[in-house]
């Protein structure tokens, strides 16, 4: 086999010795053009990999966030805090979720319809976005006028002090809502659950602490925070 491949390296060298200078120029020419089309098409190729890259990060963050609220959604907010929630079994740092509801929103849509229900939500997302400062923390809609937001490394204090921050900064915005049964505006109530994640449980265990905690601030006559307990 080696044999062969010398003969075949000898034979194109005799070759190219009985060519002309001209005739080798010329080689030599059509040899680069034929460099530059195959240059033009892995740089092609390159350039057609990194478009789908980039559709498919595109479609991946839309896939992710609430088309309404431009807050996170429910699927993304479930893969974030299993991510979280495994980070937390290893560093045995507290995980803090909060559920947040607007107060009687439904009296809010039959009094000025849907379009304005909607600009409500969208108005409160941006408050309760920009209510969270780390880069690991992050709100998203759980559902209808439900947010959720999670804080990885947050303690009850700490989440308990994020709550606060969202309440005053929706009664500040002072979204008039003249049927609520609470006063004139739009407020929220928020059930706050904090977890130290163990192998054994689960992240739901946290979830539900604080959806029950949320329950217990509509029950107390909403506009309220309550912190609840895991088992």
């Amino acid at each position: 086999m080696q044999d062969k491949q010398a003969d075949h390296v000898l034979n194109n060298t005799l070759a190219l010795d009985e060519l002309s200078h001209s005739q080798k120029n010329e080689l030599i020419v059509q040899l680069q053009q034929e460099l530059a089309r195959l240059n033009c098409h892995i740089l092609s190729l390159v350039s057609d990999i990194d478009q789908n890259k980039k559709q498919a990060q595109k479609l991946r963050e839309l896939s992710s966030f609430d088309s309404l609220t431009k807050v996170a959604n429910r699927r993304y907010f479930d893969e974030r805090i299993t991510e979280e929630w495994r980070r937390g079994i290893r560093s045995k740092q507290t995980v803090s979720v909060l559920m947040i509801d607007l107060d009687f929103f439904k009296l809010y849509n039959d009094t000025y319809g849907h379009q304005a229900g909607d600009k409500c939500l969208q108005q409160i997302a941006e408050i309760l976005k920009h209510s969270v400062k780390r880069a690991g923390d992050f709100v998203a809609r759980y559902g209808g006028e439900e947010f959720i937001a999670l804080l990885p490394d947050t303690d009850t204090q700490g989440a308990i002090s994020v709550a606060n921050k969202m309440t005053l900064a929706v009664n500040k915005l002072a979204i008039n809502h003249p049927s609520t049964e609470i006063g004139e505006h739009v407020t929220l109530s928020i059930g706050v659950a904090s977890q130290v994640p163990a192998r054994g449980n689960k992240y739901q265990s946290l979830i539900e602490a604080a959806d029950k905690a949320l329950y217990q601030a509509k029950a107390q006559g909403r506009n309220a925070i309550v912190v609840g307990s895991h088992q």
